[in-house]
């Protein structure tokens, strides 16, 4: 008799973000939003991967700002738009701070893949809460929709201008040939006038 495997979620790699604005000042930390997600659960041998997508340096140490550096993992510091990953190969819960901002926490936990009392729902679960990043691409969003909705009017008053251009084209045309009959209607009366003066 062959035995199945328990079933298991693929938790070979994480991404985490650090957003923009971390850095700045104290308050991510409400809600744990300094590290999104804050807490990221992966497979023995499993990848994490942090980007820092704010704009100033930032270090993702293993410990925490009360105990200090616990020695695990260390990326020292790395800058904006850099990233950094570290293999995991040991079970156990790791939290992990910023060296240069310590009110950044966030957790990483280490599981056995074939452990059937993970919690593997946790992932599917996870509802990614707005960064700073987010709202100014949807300020960006915004901006471009009412911008194409300006081009567009401008468009549309452009046409009518050119229509009324074109109307007062064909009423200009349609005055020159008035006064173009009107004029050799003149001359011939004067004409007229002249020969009979003439014939005197």
């Amino acid at each position: 008799m062959v035995l199945a495997s328990p079933a298991f979620a693929d938790h070979e790699t994480e991404k985490v973000s650090i957003p923009l604005g971390t850095g700045t000042a104290p308050g991510c930390e409400e809600g744990n939003k300094c590290y999104i997600p804050y807490e990221v659960t992966i497979d023995v041998g499993g990848e994490v991967t942090w980007s820092n997508n704010d704009i100033v340096a930032h270090s993702v140490t293993s410990g925490s700002a009360s105990d200090g550096p616990s020695g695990v993992f260390d990326s020292s510091l790395f800058m904006a738009g850099a990233t950094f990953s570290h293999k995991f190969e040991e079970v156990g819960t790791f939290n992990y701070f910023c060296m240069v901002h310590p009110w950044m926490e966030g957790v990483v936990v280490i599981k056995d893949k074939y452990d059937n009392n993970r919690d593997d729902d946790r992932e599917d679960n996870y509802i990614p809460q707005p960064t700073p990043v987010d709202d100014e691409i949807r300020e960006l969003k915004n901006e471009i929709s009412q911008l194409k909705s300006e081009n567009a009017q401008l468009k549309a008053d452009n046409r009518k201008l050119s229509n009324n251009n074109n109307i007062l084209k064909q009423q200009l045309e349609e005055l020159q040939i008035e006064f173009d009959k009107q004029y050799q209607i003149v001359l011939e009366q004067i004409k007229v006038i002249y020969d009979f003066i003439l014939s005197k």
